[in-house]
């Protein structure tokens, strides 16, 4: 078996090495193996926590600080000593164990979600009172819900002492829903008091990252269907198109068989870029060890080695884009067309799954702040914006202006360069961990540098053709 690794390794020699090195490190004691059900234990105490009713006991919510603490530590002990053979697990292993502090500490620190959270839920028409007639089930529901008001990074509903609450709008010209309406209508559900109810409550708080359906939904999310915003109280402007969209691109869809079509056609059609992809990356060394200078595969020979450069590094961005896309129907896919609204209610009707990736002119149009904040799919941005938020919230800076804007985009750059970076640290093989940290920091320059520019010269710029000015924020955001 190979000791050390050849300059130029074959795949087999580098999945050998790999297996050697793993081996080696879980039999010296310095690394432990990862396992699967560890990756939920920090969530799980999460989730025992917000199950205990605190709303009336100040000593009980005290202990968000203890239970804040042993989730740091949970996560970091995992950071520090657990590892797979698998570098890509060992990847999201890290990234997510980086994430998970960031959530938990949304939720025990910045926010009160036994206080502030809601959520949209449904219940049949000739259920009154909260009581349902047939079952004696109760369901709560808060009339007033302008009285819950979060972190303010989602869209406004109502406004509330002057400010605007984060609960979801609607948007004009939405689809006109069909058979729902007359069977259904929606309400905000707080905390609820039922524990069955508050264990559903509070899973699907913690696996909601982009919020869709709660009063924490991020302001890229799409409005919600007409029917729905009738329901809670909202003002619609009357029938639309089918597909809700929102401001950034983002979509959902107002039945299953549309959700299907998108779903399913994408589904495949990753498949087929990632396996062009796969090849690519099993033939060219340079994807083994990361070395550049590497000889490129025969079928590259005669290319410039600026080209090589190009096509190895459009290779990479071209694959995580497709393996997110190529993952991210999968709950909708279960949820809404195998499982649907008979099995999950609510969460099984279609608009609630919304699509990844925004509007491509968004980047022609805002250029690298254009393609992180929009383009970009936005899975972490409730937590990355929630220090940010809770500041705001305090007073400690102003709900508008520059210096909030800088930094919001430094601490969601710093959180995203830390979050990639212990990804990094967590291979079997040495890696370089500053570089990812590097990376991100350097995008939050650029990002500043390119918005100060362009504010200072907003009029000259202005002048300028609208072709001109795209071609400019696409440069500037490949290069």
């Amino acid at each position: 078996m190979a000791t050390s690794q050849p300059r130029i390794p074959s795949q087999h020699g580098t999945l050998e090495y790999l297996r050697l090195q793993y081996d080696n490190a879980i039999a010296s004691g310095v690394k432990r193996p990862l396992l699967f059900p560890q990756v939920f234990f920090s969530l799980a105490i999460l989730a025992g926590f917000l199950l205990i009713d605190h709303r009336h006991n100040r000593f009980l919510y005290q202990l968000r600080w203890p239970v804040w603490f042993a989730i740091i530590a949970v996560e970091v002990s995992n950071i520090r000593h657990r590892i797979s053979v698998d570098p890509a697990v060992s990847y999201v292993s890290g990234v997510a164990s980086a994430y998970v502090i960031v959530w938990s500490t949304m939720w025990v620190v910045f926010e009160r979600p036994q206080f502030t959270a809601v959520r949209i839920e449904r219940r049949r028409k000739e259920l009154q009172n909260g009581i349902r007639a047939a079952s004696g089930d109760t369901t709560q529901e808060r009339s007033e819900t302008t009285e819950y008001k979060m972190n303010g990074n989602g869209h406004s509903l109502k406004q509330q002492n002057g400010h605007d609450s984060a609960l979801p709008t609607t948007e004009k010209n939405l689809a006109d829903t069909k058979d729902s309406n007359a069977e259904w209508e929606y309400f905000w559900q707080p905390y609820p008091d039922v524990f069955r109810e508050r264990l559903v409550w509070v899973l699907d708080l913690i696996f909601s990252f982009r919020g869709r359906g709660w009063n924490f939904s991020i302001p890229t999310n799409p409005a919600l269907p007409e029917d729905v915003a009738a329901s809670l109280g909202e003002t619609v402007s009357g029938p639309g198109k089918e597909v809700l969209t929102s401001r950034t691109g983002i979509k959902c869809f107002q039945t299953r068989k549309e959700l299907a079509r998108y779903v399913i056609s994408r589904f495949i059609l990753c498949y087929l870029i990632l396996d062009v992809c796969k090849f690519q990356i099993i033939h060219d060394p340079f994807f083994r060890t990361g070395d550049e200078s590497l000889p490129a595969p025969a079928y590259l020979e005669n290319i410039p080695p600026f080209v090589i450069t190009r096509i190895r590094r459009n290779t990479l961005v071209l694959s995580l884009v497709t393996f997110i896309q190529f993952h991210a129907p999968l709950v909708p896919i279960v949820a809404s067309l195998l499982l649907g609204p008979s099995v999950l209610g609510i969460r099984g009707e279609p608009w609630m799954y919304a699509t990844t990736w925004g509007r491509p002119s968004t980047i022609l149009d805002k250029g690298l702040g254009g393609f992180w904040g929009s383009w970009w799919h936005q899975t972490f941005r409730a937590g990355f914006t929630a220090p940010t938020n809770y500041l705001i919230r305090k007073g400690w800076l102003p709900s508008n202006g520059i210096a909030s804007q800088l930094v919001g985009i430094a601490v969601a750059f710093i959180i995203s360069g830390a979050m990639h970076t212990t990804g990094s640290f967590m291979q079997v093989l040495p890696t370089r961990p500053e570089r990812q940290l590097s990376f991100f920091l350097l995008q939050l320059v650029a990002v500043t540098v390119q918005t100060s520019f362009c504010a200072v010269l907003r009029s000259w710029i202005e002048r300028l053709p609208v072709w001109l000015r795209r071609t400019g924020n696409a440069i500037f955001t490949y290069l």
